[in-house]
């Protein structure tokens, strides 16, 4: 059986109200990692996926988070941003009013594109976030030739 890698999410407010309602979110979702800030957490143990407020994207306040590969943005606010806030590169958005439901869903369905982004097939083996598999009962090969597999896929 293999772990369930635990996904890193920073959740940006400055709305002590909002963080509340989602504190038994962070209780319920033990496979996330829900960190939550005032702004992004960058530097060492950056998250996979950040949540934050419109205004903090259209602002450029996070143009560190875009130089990082595999981070993945929801932003949210109101519905007169949703334009210019996938133009900014998000790729999904919150239309206030929401719930911590409509969370939920957006990031499974982010975390579910991740899995399939990094996840490479090729006959019977796949690689899956630096794993290598296969489908077979035997891989029948050595250490040194599954690493030239791995970086040849």
């Amino acid at each position: 059986m293999t772990a369930v890698k635990t996904i890193k999410v920073n959740f940006v407010s400055k709305d002590p109200i909002l963080i509340e309602k989602l504190e038994p979110y962070k209780e319920r979702r033990t496979e996330l990692d829900i960190i939550f800030s005032e702004q992004p957490v960058a530097g060492e143990g950056k998250p996979d996926i950040f949540v934050l407020p419109v205004e903090m994207l259209l602002e450029h306040q996070v143009d560190l988070l875009y130089g990082q590969r595999g981070i993945s943005v929801i932003a949210y606010g109101p519905g007169r941003y949703l334009r210019r806030a996938f133009l900014s590169g998000c790729m999904d958005y919150l239309k206030s009013p929401w719930d911590s439901e409509e969370l939920e869903c957006r990031l499974d369905r982010i975390i579910e594109k991740r899995q399939k982004l990094f996840s490479f097939p090729w006959g019977d083996f796949t690689l899956r976030e630096g794993h290598l598999r296969c489908t077979t009962a035997k891989l029948g090969l050595s250490v040194q030739e599954r690493i030239i597999l791995k970086k040849l896929i």
